[in-house]
């Protein structure tokens, strides 16, 4: 795999991995749709760059991306479950 084509998928799919999170959690449903459009342009201008080449550095790029926001979530999860990151605060 291109170290290179890697490091250049990583914040690509940290940012199109933000839009989807956007349609999610966002009420404005139409700017969401929009990035979303403007992310895929840009991973299809990244495969055109590095062709078949690039096809599995993406793969790897978001698979770690999510890998990496689900762990970060359980995470947090346990914690708040735990009352570490709650913090009670006296009327």
């Amino acid at each position: 795999m291109n170290v290179s084509a890697f490091l250049l998928a990583l914040p690509l799919a940290v940012w199109s991995l933000a839009a989807l999170f956007a349609v999610i959690d966002g009420p404005d449903l139409a700017g969401a749709i929009r990035s979303i459009c403007l992310r895929i342009a840009a991973i299809l201008a990244y495969v055109a760059i590095f062709g078949s080449a690039g096809h599995s550095p993406l793969l790897w790029a978001f698979a770690v991306v999510g890998a990496l926001h689900v762990s970060t979530s359980l995470v947090g999860r346990w914690l708040i479950a735990r009352g570490t990151l709650i913090t009670k605060s006296d009327p």
